[in-house]
């Protein structure tokens, strides 16, 4: 006797797709499934029902449980009657081009009224989130006195590890790589090198870095006013490990390693970089979190990307053109104008930046020049490393001539003179040996998407 096969009726579909028909299903649509009609929502189905009933993943469903909250308002913040919250920016950057952040902080300053800052379980500083009147995330805020080792920091505690979620606060999975406190970032110094991040993106918004700024906050139920970085939150569907990087425009992951070289980024991982499904089906990507750029040193850089099929695609004319035309000389004055960033980490962006503009220069791909900047194994010195220890050692030798017949001390290193030398004869090593080195043709091009 032969057995009957009778089919579920709930359609499971797949990732993507169930991405798609739940943001549908958040306005009100139609979405794109087999259910059937005993199953479709009614106008009084919640989200997670409807969630629940077309099968989609568990991921899914606990999304659909943070739109709920969202859609149905939340518990207002208890405040004293006489205490009220308040924000103030304290740089706007109104010289480089109008302002963006007035209308933000006018809508935080309405939120904070209504609902209490919103403290993000990832990562391993105080991170919070900041909500509209009608309860939206609008900006995410990073306080100074939360950093790092800070006594204020509520996932730090002494002796451990600060959090072992190290993903991104973007609402989407937790991360895996190490959360020890770094030694060469100072605590209360990463909310200006998030700053720095969107300044060096300002002029042509080509990385695509969301808009930050410098505030002081007030909360009634926080010990003290709060000094830190505010900004725009994204709305976004998860970050770039959630799906895996073959997908990815290559133009796209190119702009997030430009930027990395640019600033020099210790920490770049799948848990921060923003991933949104556009009307057309490709994806943008938006990278956050640059607490940890701008170092002291050339001996942790970190980019997830170098392991993306992305990475060893040439660069494509518009990109070289960019690239040919970033100004470290400007982008360092500005920094300096702006934010308290150490004369160390200015150096070490005029480093990075020097080698990806010779790179492009010789026509080696983002992979190549990724590669010479980071260590292979964490005991050896990177090639660039190599590289900026023979220059200073050449640069010392010119300066000791030079000294011997004026005044100027070669242990002044802070001497305009002396760096002008050392980054001279930098520039030439570098010429010399990226010029040598073997080209990649992106084979694989035609299988990806631009």
């Amino acid at each position: 006797m032969m057995a009957t096969v009778t089919s579920n009726p709930i359609s499971i579909a797949s990732p993507l797709l169930q991405r798609h028909n739940l943001q549908r299903a958040i306005r009100g649509t139609a979405v794109n499934s087999p259910t059937p009609s005993r199953l479709k929502p009614n106008a009084t189905t919640s989200l997670v029902q409807t969630a629940l009933l077309r099968g989609f993943s568990p991921m899914t469903v606990r999304k659909a449980k943070v739109l709920e909250e969202i859609k149905s308002g939340e518990k207002q913040a208890t405040l004293p009657p006489s205490a009220l919250p308040s924000i103030e920016l304290i740089e706007d950057f109104q010289t480089l081009e109008p302002s963006f952040f007035p209308a933000l902080i006018c809508r935080v300053q309405e939120g904070l009224k209504i609902h209490a800052p919103e403290l993000c379980v990832e990562g391993v500083n105080g991170t919070y989130f900041l909500k509209s009147k009608e309860g939206r995330k609008i900006a995410v805020f990073k306080p100074q006195d939360e950093e790092g080792s800070s006594e204020n920091n509520p996932k730090y505690q002494k002796g451990r590890s600060a959090s072992p979620n190290r993903g991104s606060c973007s609402g989407t999975g937790s991360g895996v790589t190490s959360s020890k406190v770094r030694k060469d970032f100072k605590v209360g110094e990463a909310s200006y090198r998030e700053v720095a991040a969107y300044l060096l993106d300002r002029k042509h918004h080509f990385y695509g870095v969301p808009n930050t700024c410098m505030v002081k906050i007030y909360y009634p139920t926080w010990k003290a006013e709060k000094i830190g970085s505010l900004q725009e939150f994204v709305m976004n569907d998860g970050a770039s490990w959630d799906i895996g990087p073959s997908i990815f425009p290559v133009k796209e992951v190119h702009k997030i390693g430009i930027l990395d070289l640019h600033i020099f980024n210790t920490d770049r991982h799948g848990g921060n970089i923003l991933l949104c499904e556009n009307d057309d089906g490709m994806y943008s990507l938006t990278p956050i979190d640059h607490g940890y750029s701008l170092p002291t040193s050339l001996d942790r850089a970190w980019f997830d990307w170098l392991t993306w099929p992305q990475s060893r695609i040439p660069f494509d004319n518009e990109t070289k053109s960019y690239i040919e035309n970033i100004n470290p000389d400007e982008d360092a004055n500005m920094l300096k104008r702006y934010l308290p960033i150490p004369n160390e980490s200015i150096l070490i962006m005029k480093i990075s930046t020097m080698l990806l503009k010779k790179g492009a220069q010789h026509n080696l791909t983002l992979n190549q020049i990724g590669t010479i900047a980071s260590r292979k194994v964490p005991e050896k010195p990177s090639v660039l490393e190599i590289m900026v220890e023979e220059a200073r050692s050449k640069a010392k030798e010119q300066q000791e001539v030079v000294s011997a017949s004026s005044q100027l001390s070669t242990t002044d290193t802070n001497s305009p003179l002396i760096e002008q030398t050392f980054l001279r004869i930098l520039g030439e090593i570098m010429d010399e040996q990226l010029s040598k080195m073997p080209r990649e043709n992106g084979e694989n091009k035609s299988r990806l998407i631009w």
